[in-house]
């Protein structure tokens, strides 16, 4: 068994990597109470009963969060060179990273974000983005990416919010939907009186991202088999804001 890896402490909150087969699948389980069960994602054809898995899985460190030494979140991360290695980036799937990779050095992807119900608000959300930025620090990680999605397939449903995103935040990368998948973002008009109460719905991941000075993609793509609509987030470590990185050090440095 590989040694465990604290990432940070903060009161009751611990979060680590999981280092044991029971532990993996106990986020696995989690992840399919909400994405399966809750959110009606459609599994993998090949996962087990109860699981949510896929075939990217075995090939990341999936990081935790702990509550008095019950697990209240997780998210998984596929380093660069796993990924090159055979099994690709999950995001290639639905967005085509070829301008990306090939300015980006050493980018790590993030993905299946997952946060139990009563817990979507606050500590543990900081604690697990704190623990993000920890394990780039450890592994000398430039770029952070990943698919960040709004709940329902229907690009029509998010169109004021993608316009949002893609007049404030659109990456200086073009990144587009893979396969002639893409949708253009900018097919709403946003007033400049709707951008404050646009930001403050966006989904938490997305939030995240922003607030530690994400972009996103050029387009978006409906996932039918999560039923979400997806936009890629990239954050450049070295363009983090410099209040946020201050705090979120402050949160790795706190101990019990």
């Amino acid at each position: 068994m590989r040694e465990r890896v604290v990432l940070v402490e903060q009161g009751s909150l611990q979060a680590d990597i999981a280092r044991a087969r029971p532990e993996v699948e106990e986020i696995l389980a989690q992840r399919y109470e909400v994405f399966c069960k809750e959110l009606r994602a459609r599994p993998w054809e090949r996962a087990r009963p109860g699981l949510d898995e896929d075939e990217f899985d075995p090939y990341c460190d999936h990081i935790r969060v702990l509550k008095d030494g019950v697990l209240v979140g997780s998210c998984r991360v596929l380093p660069g060179e796993r990924a090159e290695a055979g099994i690709g980036f999950y995001s290639a799937r639905e967005f085509d990273l070829e301008n990306m990779l090939s300015q980006d050095q050493n980018a790590c992807e993030i993905g299946r974000l997952c946060i139990a119900v009563g817990h979507r608000k606050g500590s543990v959300v900081r604690v697990l983005w704190s623990a993000v930025a920890q394990y780039a620090s450890m592994r000398h990680v430039d770029v952070l990416f990943g698919c960040a999605s709004f709940e329902g397939a229907d690009p029509e449903k998010h169109a004021k919010a993608l316009a949002y995103l893609y007049e404030q935040y659109r990456s200086p990368v073009r990144i587009a939907g893979a396969n002639g998948r893409g949708i253009g973002m900018s097919r709403a008009v946003v007033g400049t009186n709707e951008a404050r109460a646009i930001h403050n719905s966006l989904p938490e991941l997305i939030q995240g991202y922003l607030w530690m000075g994400g972009t996103v993609s050029w387009e978006a793509v409906s996932d039918r088999d999560f039923d979400t609509t997806d936009v890629l987030t990239r954050v450049v470590i070295a363009e983090v804001p410099e209040n946020v990185a201050e705090f979120l050090t402050k949160i790795r440095q706190r101990r019990r």
